[in-house]
């Protein structure tokens, strides 16, 4: 639905986005092409929907996977019918598939199911197997992590900005606000929102852009984003991160951080093993109750008392719709949106649905809570299992998928307090799951191909490099 007061400038933006992602591909590598499309769909594309028929609405978590699609089956189809699954992609096979199941359980009718499977193919399914299709070797995977950080460098003037003025580049642009304007308010300053979804998807991108540049970094890799080197990058967007006044993702870059340089002088795993499996065993506690909502509401409130009560209210509604989901648990309670009115003893109650993990598991039960976590698991597993930290600046691509792992767990962590879909975190995750072998050497060996052309704008994310 497109809002009323919504700007010229909002509806031809929608309409040229396709166009303009045939133009990349006709004028770059098939990856640049994918990313440049990406970039401008998470970063500037408004928040209005076009209903194209049937089950189909063209707007942000939906835009990139129908254009770039598009283009494949038009320039190259063979790339798509040559495609092959491997047990890696069960996990998000099942999460696009589920919701028939659960609309028959439910009682909710076919229509219903078809509506939900084709929603997960847009929204989850279409950018994973975008990083599957054209993130398969070494040099792919670098192009990825350069253009987030080529992108969060990109918003920081924008973030800048809107903390000292407040969020209005939405407005200004195109319209209308995209989020609750109170939410943005922090004090004295502002928590800025640019054209994402919301002030913590914002936060989240600069954060994973720091992380990714402390990375390069350590991986010693000679690009340079608009001057300057990884180091100064990294401290740069860690600056920002800070000013944004957003706690958790803050706090999660600074532990990702610390846990690098740790495990590189330790020469240790166990603390990469402890965060990848932080989310599981926080759902696992959660789901059965052996966390309890007030000793971690307490617990936080010591720290910081300001968040306690917004924390409080977050486990309250998780509680509430475990409770519910627990009398349909396999396949959950169906597509009812973010936001439910559900029945607390006997009486309606409003609820507000934060992480991804309550929403999939009140919406597709244990089989869709299981299938989520693992689409962010496995490929992070694989990798860090298999490369050394010792190894990350020795041996390049083993710090670039390193890299990729250890910012899909950090979205895996978030995921469990926020529900913000970043494409750019499900075609990681796709990339990831391209890496073979059971031992680090055989990670070199996907380095020997680089991009599938030479881009006729070679010098925006850097060259290819021959290892």
């Amino acid at each position: 639905m497109t809002p009323y007061n919504a700007s010229l400038l909002a509806g031809l933006f929608m309409a040229a986005y396709v166009p303009l992602t045939l133009v990349f591909d006709a004028t770059m590598s098939r990856q640049r092409a994918v990313l440049f499309s990406m970039l401008l769909a998470v970063m500037f594309m408004p928040f209005v929907s076009i209903d194209l028929g049937g089950f189909v609405e063209f707007n942000r978590a939906t835009a990139l996977t129908i254009a770039v699609f598009f283009g494949v089956l038009l320039r190259d189809p063979e790339r798509v019918f040559d495609f092959r699954p491997r047990w890696i992609d069960l996990p998000i096979l099942i999460y696009c598939l589920v919701p028939i199941g659960t609309s028959v359980v439910n009682g909710l009718g076919l229509y219903d199911g078809l509506s939900g499977v084709l929603k997960q193919v847009l929204r989850f399914g279409g950018p994973y197997f975008i990083g599957r299709l054209f993130f398969t070797h070494a040099e792919h995977r670098r192009l990825l992590v350069r253009a987030v950080v080529f992108g969060a460098l990109i918003y920081v003037p924008f973030c800048l900005w809107e903390i000292r003025m407040s969020p209005q580049l939405h407005k200004q642009v195109y319209g209308f606000y995209q989020h609750e304007f109170v939410q943005t308010i922090r004090g004295s300053s502002y928590r800025p929102m640019v054209f994402m979804q919301h002030g913590l998807m914002v936060a989240m991108w600069i954060a994973g852009g720091a992380l990714f540049a402390a990375m390069m970094r350590v991986n010693r890799d000679p690009l340079r984003l608009f001057g300057f080197g990884w180091g100064t990058a990294a401290a740069g967007l860690a600056v920002v991160s800070v000013l944004m006044s957003s706690l958790g993702a803050t706090l999660l870059l600074f532990t990702f951080v610390g846990t690098i340089w740790f495990v590189r002088a330790a020469r240790v795993r166990w603390p990469l093993y402890l965060l990848l499996f932080l989310p599981l065993v926080w759902v696992a506690g959660r789901t059965t109750g052996y966390l309890d909502d007030q000793r971690l509401a307490e617990a936080v409130a010591q720290v910081h008392p300001d968040r306690a009560r917004s924390f409080a209210s977050r486990l309250y509604t998780e509680d509430v719709l475990v409770q519910n989901t627990w009398r349909s648990p396999l396949l959950g309670l169906g597509t009812w949106g973010d936001d439910r009115t559900i029945m607390v003893d006997g009486q309606e109650e409003y609820v507000v649905v934060d992480g991804l993990w309550i929403l999939a598991f009140s919406r597709y039960g244990v089989i869709g809570l299981l299938a989520i976590l693992s689409v962010y698991f496995f490929p992070a597993f694989r990798v860090l299992r298999r490369t050394r930290p010792q190894d990350w600046s020795t041996r390049p691509d083993h710090g670039v998928c390193a890299a990729l792992a250890l910012l899909l767990t950090m979205v895996a962590i978030d995921n469990l307090m926020n529900a913000m879909l970043n494409a750019v975190w499900l075609a990681i995750a796709g990339a990831l799951a391209n890496t073979d072998g059971d031992e680090p050497e055989e990670f070199e060996l996907q380095g020997a191909r680089g991009l599938d052309e030479q881009p006729v704008f070679p010098h925006v994310l850097g060259q290819p490099r021959a290892y």
